[in-house]
């Protein structure tokens, strides 16, 4: 069966209105199109069609033709697809909505492309436990131009597939926009997500391993924690085991978590994203990741800017550079959330950031024991109670604080043990210095 997707997508936009709205088939056959109405599917007929859709899809899949459905509204769910399969829509016009808690379709297939579709449940408390489209193990994914909206479920769950999820909008869904696990060559990008209950976009490994999916351009807003939890839920955008992922260019805004957590991913790169009205750590690197760039971001009003942390989970091995982090409120879903801009604890360079008006904490280095070989150097903080907190408690490793502009701050270096203040002002040249820290070179005003 050969489906031509190249002759495919050169030739659909040589269908004009007219051509689409006859429903040609001999114009249909000289495009690789197939209405799906010439196939028995009636647009706008009460009751269920997931049998007609069925047989449509059947039908054109025999013919290795891509299947167009015209647009009008089709109540249908449940609907397997096997085999290799195009299905084109008119955006915004064509609806396909499941009348009950199963949703729309499941695919199974190596290739798979649905364009100009919009999805949707006909009751929003209903397909708790699923997603209106669920894709398993397709080595060519194209989703794009979708809409998909109000379902108690997922949007989109994907199982080890390679493809793009694009151009998409997802909005009043009760669990998560694009769930994407064991990806084998994902990009999800451009997409519009928001009023989500749980999570934006979540990339998940089975076990911690290289995935390599690119999540970029998208604007996420509005994600709620309804599921509960202290950070697993409430996020833009969700990276858990999947090692080698770059989160890049995305808009994230108005989440009662995170606007990007890294959760245990390998050499991840979070960079150039704009996070703003987060309720919790804005950009967080947390348990047993290894390896991250944090850089080019902009975080104003959250309750914490960017946390690099959990060393007492092997978390370690991180860039945080040229960012610039403000507002930082404190409190937030959390109410005992210090106001922290930056924070690092292990193998961590923090250089080139520019920090205004923490509540509590510009750059905090370490946490208690949990400090080693963290570089403060180069980074513009101004109006914060303490401009950087380095940990003095026992067994804290080398830190150095160097060449930093601190200015309108209380307190320019202060030791901390824990939540407390154990050191007088470090950045006083007559000052007595621990010997893990090195001090130098820092300009307060």
């Amino acid at each position: 069966m050969d489906f031509s997707r190249r002759f495919f997508i050169s030739a659909a936009p040589a269908l004009t209105a007219g051509t689409i709205a006859a429903g040609s088939a001999s114009a249909a056959a000289a495009t690789g199109l197939i209405s799906a109405t010439d196939l028995g599917l009636k647009p706008n007929v009460k009751g269920d069609q997931s049998a007609a859709l069925q047989k449509a899809i059947t039908k054109a899949g025999e013919r290795g033709m891509a299947l167009l459905l015209s647009g009008g509204r089709y109540e249908v769910s449940a609907i397997r697809i096997d085999r290799p399969v195009v299905l084109q829509g008119i955006r915004g016009q064509t609806q396909l909505v499941t009348p009950n808690s199963a949703g729309i379709f499941l695919l199974e297939t190596g290739m798979a492309t649905l364009d100009g579709l919009s999805f949707a449940g006909a009751d929003k408390s209903l397909g708790e436990d699923g997603a209106l489209v669920t894709v398993h193990n397709c080595a060519s994914l194209m989703i794009s131009n979708c809409d998909f909206r109000d379902f108690a479920g997922s949007a989109i769950r994907l199982g080890q597939c390679a493809g793009r999820v694009t151009g998409n909008r997802i909005a009043e869904i009760g669990k998560t926009g694009v769930f994407a696990l064991d990806s084998v060559g994902l990009e999800i990008g451009a997409n519009h997500v928001l009023d989500i209950g749980n999570n934006g976009i979540q990339v998940w490994t089975s076990e911690q391993r290289p995935d390599g999916t690119i999540v970029a351009g998208n604007r996420i807003e509005r994600v709620r924690v309804d599921d509960g939890g202290t950070g697993q839920n409430g996020n833009g955008i969700v990276v858990f085991r999947a090692g080698n992922v770059l989160v890049s260019h995305n808009r994230v805004s108005d989440c009662a978590y995170s606007a990007i957590r890294n959760n245990s991913g390998r050499n991840s790169q979070i960079v150039n994203n704009a996070c703003s009205r987060l309720s919790e750590t804005a950009i967080y690197v947390e348990f047993a990741f290894d390896g991250a760039v944090v850089s080019g971001n902009i975080v104003e009003t959250a309750a914490a800017g960017i946390s690099i942390t959990n060393f007492n989970e092997g978390g370690r091995l991180a860039v945080c550079a040229n960012n610039i982090v403000r507002e930082i409120t404190g409190g937030g879903s959390n109410p005992q959330k210090r106001g922290t801009a930056i924070g690092a604890e292990a193998d961590t360079i923090v250089t080139g950031n520019i920090i205004e008006n923490a509540a509590d904490i510009g750059i905090s280095a370490g946490w208690g024991a949990y400090a080693r070989n963290i570089m403060v150097s180069g980074n513009l903080l101004r109006q914060c109670p303490i401009a950087i907190a380095p940990s003095v408690s026992a067994g804290a490793g080398p830190i150095s604080i160097t060449g930093n502009m601190i200015a309108q701050s209380a307190k320019a270096i202060i030791g901390m043990n824990y939540l407390d203040e154990a050191t007088g002002e470090l950045a006083d040249t007559k000052a007595t210095v621990p010997a893990h820290l090195t001090v130098s070179g820092n300009s307060v005003s």
